[in-house]
C-alpha cells in the first residue's frame, strides 16, 4: 500500500484532522473555554475504524487517536466498558484524557418503584377492558389517549426503577470505586481528568413523569450529589494517578465542616499535584451560597496554599448568582509563581480586588477571563484596564464577556429592561494579542444521550472535543530574541488608535458590548515606545532578569 510508506508523523496529522482531537496548550483561551466541556458526537468514528482495518501498522496508529480520550459514566454498562479497556495494557498507555460523567442519584431503591409500576399496569388493564366495550368514537378516542399515556408512564417508571437498581447496586458493591482505581492506575499517560454532569433520556422522561405526579417529587426526585467527585478523588489518590489537570462543571460543595484529618490530607495531596483547576460550583436550592462559601473559606486557603504547581485556575459560580463575597475569601492572597491563566465568573467585586489579584501574578500571566463580573459602587473598569495594559507585559488574551456595573444591572432587572447589547450576547467573545476574537460558549451541564454506535468496538468509548477549533495563541516573547525580533517587539503602534489612555469611554454606569470588545483590544495592544513608564520599566526588568 502506497500510504504505508508515509511517515508516521504525517499519518497522525491526517488522523487528527479526521477526529479534530488535539491537546490544547494550557495557556490558550480554548483550554479555559467551555469548548473543553462540550461533548459532540464523533462524526468520523467509522472513518477511524476503517483506517485501523487497513493494516496492523494503521491499527496501531489509529489506536493512538481512538483511545487518547476515554469517557465513562457511573452506570453498569459503561463501567463494564471501562474495565474492558483496562484489560488491554497496549490501549491503556494511549489514554491522555479521561472524562467521568455523573448522573443524578435516584434516592429510592427498586422496591419503592414497584407499587407505582403495579398501579399503572392495573390501570392499563382496566382501560383496555373498558376500551373493548366502548360504544362511541369519542369514547374510544379518549380511552385510546388514556391508554397511550399509561403505556408511556409504565416505561418511564420501569426505566427509572432500572436506573435506581443499577445505582444502588453499584454503590453497595463499591463497583465504581474499584473500576475507577483500576482505570486510573492503568492509564499511565493520563494528563487530564474531567468531571461532568449528565442528564440523559431516562432522567428527562422521569422528570416529565414527576411533573404530572407532583406529590411524588419529595421522595422520588433524582438529586445531584458529591458521590461522583468523592469516588473520583479516592481513586485518584489510591491509583497514584499521573494526571495534573482537573476540570469540573458540577462541583457541589457538600463537604462536611470541619473536615476530618483524613479528608483534608487527601484534598491537599490532590491539590499539590495539579497544574490546572477549572471548577464551576453548583449549589442546591436550599443553600445560602455566600454563607456556604464563608464556611468553605478555610478549605480554599488550605488547598490553594499547597497548590504550588498551578498554571491555570478558573472558578465559576452558578449562572446569575453574582456572589458578592470578597475575592480573597476564595484566593486568600495566594501567589502562584507558575500561573499563566486566571479566570473567575459570576461575581460582584470591587476593582481593587481584581487589581490586587492581577498584580500578584503580573509577571507570569498570559490569559485572563473575567466573565459576568459586576463592579460595585465606587469601582471602575478603566482602573482594571490600565493595570492590565501597563503592568502585565506578557498578557496574550483577555475575555470580559458580560462584565458590567452592578448598580446598572440590578436597576434593570426588576422592570424587565433589556440592556442594549444583551440581544447580541452570543457575538461577544475573547480578544487575543493578534486582534482576533473568539466566541465564549454558553456553559452548563450536558443534557443528552451518549453516542454509542453499535458497530463500534470498545475503543469508541471516547468523547470528542472541539478544542482544536480554536487558534492556538502565539507563544509569549522570550528573552533570547535576535535584533530583528527585538525591533519588532518594540515597534511603535500609536497610529493604531489603541494608545489613547484617556478615551476608554468608561462612564462608570454601564458597559456595552462594543466597549468590552474595544477594551479587550486596548489592554493587549501595548506600545512599548510611547506607553507610560510602568510598562517600559516592567519590560526592561523582564528582559534583564
Amino acid at each position: 500500500m502506497a500510504a504505508s510508506r508515509f511517515p508516521d508523523e504525517l499519518l497522525l496529522k491526517v488522523l487528527r484532522h479526521m477526529m479534530h482531537e488535539n491537546q490544547v496548550k494550557i495557556d490558550s483561551r480554548a483550554a479555559l473555554s467551555n469548548d473543553s466541556f462540550s461533548p459532540q458526537p464523533p462524526p468520523s468514528s467509522v472513518d477511524l475504524c476503517n483506517f485501523r482495518l487497513a493494516s496492523k501498522h494503521f491499527a496501531e496508529l489509529g489506536s493512538q487517536q481512538q483511545f487518547s480520550h476515554v469517557m465513562a459514566r457511573l452506570d453498569q454498562k459503561w463501567l463494564d466498558k471501562l474495565q474492558e479497556i483496562t484489560d488491554k495494557p497496549h490501549l491503556c498507555q494511549k489514554v491522555k484524557k479521561f472524562t467521568l460523567k455523573v448522573l443524578a442519584f435516584y434516592p429510592q431503591d427498586e422496591q419503592a418503584f414497584k407499587p407505582l409500576l403495579q398501579t399503572t399496569r392495573r390501570e392499563m388493564r382496566e382501560t383496555e377492558e373498558t376500551l373493548r366495550d366502548a360504544e362511541t368514537m369519542r369514547e374510544r378516542h379518549d380511552l385510546e389517549r388514556k391508554l397511550w399515556s399509561l403505556q408511556t408512564e409504565e416505561k418511564q417508571i420501569f426505566d427509572a426503577m432500572t436506573r435506581a437498581r443499577d445505582q444502588h447496586n453499584i454503590r453497595n458493591r463499591q463497583l465504581d470505586l474499584r473500576v475507577l482505581k483500576l482505570a486510573l492506575a492503568s492509564f499511565t499517560s493520563l494528563n487530564h481528568i474531567r468531571l461532568l454532569r449528565l442528564q440523559d433520556h431516562v432522567d428527562l422522561e422521569w422528570n416529565d413523569y414527576l411533573r404530572r405526579h407532583r406529590d411524588l417529587i419529595p421522595l422520588f426526585k433524582p438529586r445531584w450529589t458529591s458521590h461522583g467527585a468523592s469516588v473520583l478523588g479516592q481513586a485518584f489518590l489510591a491509583a497514584g494517578c499521573s494526571a495534573r489537570r482537573f476540570s469540573s462543571l458540577c462541583m457541589e460543595p457538600n463537604v462536611p465542616m470541619p473536615l476530618s484529618r483524613n479528608i483534608e490530607q487527601s484534598l491537599t495531596s490532590i491539590a499539590s499535584r495539579l497544574t490546572t483547576m477549572e471548577i464551576q460550583f453548583e449549589f442546591g436550592g436550599n443553600h445560602d451560597i455566600e454563607e456556604r462559601l464563608l464556611q468553605l473559606s478555610p478549605l480554599f486557603r488550605t488547598l490553594f496554599r499547597v497548590a504550588v504547581n498551578i498554571e491555570t485556575i478558573h472558578i465559576q459560580f452558578p449562572e446569575s448568582s453574582k456572589v458578592s463575597v470578597p475575592l480573597e475569601t476564595i484566593f486568600h492572597d495566594v501567589t502562584w509563581e507558575k500561573v499563566r491563566v486566571i479566570g473567575f465568573a459570576e461575581w460582584k467585586l470591587n476593582s481593587e480586588e481584581i487589581i490586587e489579584l492581577i498584580r500578584r501574578h503580573r509577571r507570569s500571566l498570559r490569559g485572563l477571563r473575567i466573565k459576568e463580573v459586576l463592579l460595585k459602587d465606587g469601582s471602575r473598569w478603566d482602573e482594571v484596564l490600565r493595570v492590565l495594559r501597563l503592568e502585565v507585559p506578557d498578557l496574550r488574551w483577555l475575555s470580559l464577556t458580560g462584565s458590567d456595573y452592578a448598580a446598572w444591572k440590578e436597576s434593570q432587572a426588576p422592570i424587565g429592561v433589556i440592556v442594549d447589547d444583551e440581544s447580541d450576547y452570543e457575538s461577544e467573545g475573547t480578544t487575543e494579542l493578534d486582534g482576533s476574537s473568539y466566541i465564549d460558549d454558553n456553559e452548563g451541564s450536558y443534557t443528552g444521550d451518549d453516542f454509542e454506535p453499535a458497530h463500534m468496538p470498545i475503543g469508541n468509548a471516547f468523547e470528542h472535543d472541539t478544542d482544536s477549533d480554536h487558534m492556538e495563541l502565539p507563544e509569549p516573547v522570550h528573552h533570547g530574541m535576535n535584533d530583528e525580533q527585538q525591533d519588532h517587539q518594540y515597534k511603535c503602534i500609536c497610529d493604531s488608535g489603541y494608545n489613547d489612555d484617556d478615551d476608554l469611554g468608561d462612564n462608570g454606569i454601564f458597559v456595552t458590548k462594543e466597549q468590552r470588545l474595544f477594551w479587550q483590544q486596548w489592554a493587549l495592544r501595548k506600545c512599548y515606545i510611547h506607553d507610560p513608564e510602568p510598562l517600559r520599566r516592567i519590560q526592561f526588568n523582564n528582559t534583564i532578569s
